[in-house]
Order: structure tokens, then sequence, then C-alpha cells
């Protein structure tokens, strides 16, 4: 009787246990309001002749909302550095979400404002590209909603937009895919808008993965198999078209849970537990790592969709193309690996 009990005092631990885990994903995630690495001038090393769709680049998934900070927001807040700080760290994909009200974007997530207009931001990525010019920024540009007193389109206002703050900024579409120092120095415009005449490239044309709901915290693994396939068809199939994964998803979990898989949002918080453990479940979440074991008995932890991406992705070296990669609250050593994918474009 006693052996039974003792059993099962240690699964009704396993079950709401956290544990902190320390994998080869664990550098993925992070919720610091510091770039963590200075990646300023990476792209700088590669060669010009490289075509851009064959690059491998970070992003950020609704890049602004790193001015949110409160537990209110949790639910908005997808990234923890400033777009000056992303850039700094590496990132070269930003996702910027416009709001039309009385002729002018600002920076939205939803129905929340951000803090920033659209100038605002042009004046961040300009001010970055005078001190990088080898450096290049591509920039989804999509309509998030609109308020009242607007007498122009929202590529109307695009366009304003574009002769005054992105003038001599924006790469000029040729029809032709663009290599990289054709567009060094410049934002590449990813138009997720309709508009009369081509404003970069078309965002429609892109291989994208983007489920971005999750119903519970244990739709996680859903999430990763959707992210895993996709990076595994773009490196099937690099070289033949653009390729863009969204790690982020929300809904029924915060964006840091899915992003890291933790008890509440830092990088130094446990990582939860699924509520399940081995031997019993032992096939269960195979790509989750195991914690807190006592003899055969492991508790299952989540895992959040960056770390599953640094372990089991870009572990090679070098790692693999994996095309764009968008993320909530990126980590180092997600961002440095995604930049180690370019190696074979380095000038010799």
């Amino acid at each position: 009787m006693k052996k039974i009990l003792s059993v099962c005092a240690v699964l009704v631990c396993a079950w709401f246990a956290c544990a902190q885990t320390a994998w080869a994903g664990d550098g993925g995630f992070s919720t610091s309001r510091n770039a963590l690495a200075g990646h300023a001038d990476w792209m700088s090393t590669l060669r010009g002749n490289t075509p851009l769709q064959d690059l491998s680049l970070p992003g950020t998934h609704d890049s602004a909302t790193g001015n949110l900070g409160s537990f209110a927001t949790e639910i908005v807040r997808t990234q923890s550095m400033s777009i000056e700080q992303q850039l700094d760290a590496g990132v070269r994909v930003l996702d910027i979400r416009c709001w039309l009200e009385h002729n002018n974007f600002t920076m939205h997530h939803g129905i929340v404002p951000l803090g920033q207009d659209f100038g605002q931001v042009l004046g961040i990525v300009r001010s970055f590209l005078s001190l990088h010019p080898r450096e290049t920024v591509l920039m989804r540009v999509k309509r998030e909603g609109s308020g009242g007193g607007n007498t122009e389109s929202f590529a109307q206002v695009f366009e304003r937009y574009a002769n005054r703050d992105g003038q001599d900024l924006f790469w000029k579409p040729t029809g032709a895919l663009p290599t990289l120092d054709q567009v060094r120095g410049k934002i590449v415009i990813l138009q997720n808008f309709p508009a009369p005449s081509p404003e970069g490239l078309a965002y429609s044309r892109f291989d994208t993965e983007d489920e971005y709901w999750v119903n519970t915290n244990w739709d996680l693994y859903r999430k990763w198999e959707l992210v895993r396939d996709h990076l595994e068809k773009a490196r099937e199939d690099k070289g033949r078209r653009f390729f863009m994964t969204y790690l982020s998803a929300s809904g029924g979990s915060f964006p840091y849970f899915v992003a890291g898989g933790r008890v509440w949002a830092s990088d130094s918080a446990p990582h939860l537990s699924t509520g399940l453990v081995t031997p019993l479940f032992k096939s269960r979440y195979p790509d989750f790592p195991r914690a807190g074991c006592l003899g055969p008995i492991c508790s299952i932890m989540f895992a959040g969709i960056n770390e599953l991406v640094v372990d089991k992705i870009l572990r090679d070296d070098p790692p693999p193309f994996v095309g764009i990669v968008m993320a909530d609250f990126p980590g180092p050593e997600l961002i440095g690996r995604i930049i180690d994918a370019n190696a074979e474009y380095e000038e010799r």
C-alpha cells in the first residue's frame, strides 16, 4: 500500500511540475529588452550576387509590440526588443501592421495601438541602414484595420509615405527577383495590400506557413509539426520561391508560451509540464524534453517553437537553409543559427 501511495505521489508531482530543463534549444527564446547578440553587419560579408530568395533571414512577427510590457497586454505582446534592438541583433525581416486613421498609419496589433506611426518606423530603419549600408531590411506591410477620418485609400496613404519618408529608401521593383547587391541599403516592401502598381515583392507569392491559432497549450505540438514540415519543405525546394515560416501563434495560449513553453513570460522561467509522464506516455510528444526524472518516471515538458527549431532544425553545422523565419521573442541562438545558415554565400 505504501508503495502504491509513493508511486501516486510521484505521478501527482510530475503532473503539476514545472522544471527548468537544460537542453539544446534554450537559446531560441528570450524576453530580454536588450539585443543579446550583435549582428548589425552580418550581411556585409555575403556575396552581392546572391539571390535574395536564397538567403535564410531572421524576422519578427508583429515587430512593433516591443513597447508593450504589462501582464494585461501579454495576449498581444510578441516582442521585448524595440525595432532598433531587433535590427542590431540581426533581424532583417519586419512585420509591420498598419492601422489607417485620419489618412495616417499607426502601428497596431489588432485593435491595440503600439505607440508608433509608420513614419517613425521608417525613420528607425533609415537610420540603421545609413550606419550599415551593406544590409537590407525586408518589411511586410499589412493593413491591420481602420478607424475614421479617412479620405484616402490604404494604397494612397502608403504612396504618400513612400514619397516622403521612404524616398530613396525603398527598393523599386524591376520585374525580376533581386540579388543582395540590388537591395543593399534599401527596404524591400513585402506588399500585403492591394495597390494599382507593385510597391515591392508580392506577399501573396510567398510560400507561407502561418497557422496562428492554438486552442489550448496542448495544441502546441500540432503547431510545431506544421513549422517542422514547412522548414523541411523550404530546405528541399530552395531556390524555387520565397519561403516564410511563422513560429508564432496565440489564442488559447499566450505568444510567449508558444515561443518558449514557459510558465510566465521570461526566459528564466521554468518550462511547464504537459501533465504526462514516461514510461506510460513515452510515445507522446516525442520532440518535447523530459525532465524531473525519478528512475524511469520523467515529466514530459512543453517546449517552445523557437526552442524546437533550434534543437531539431538548426542543430546541423552549418545549419540548413530555412528561408524567412518569423518569430516571437527570438533568442540569440535562434537568430545566430539562422544567420549561420548563409555560410555558403560568404565572400572568400
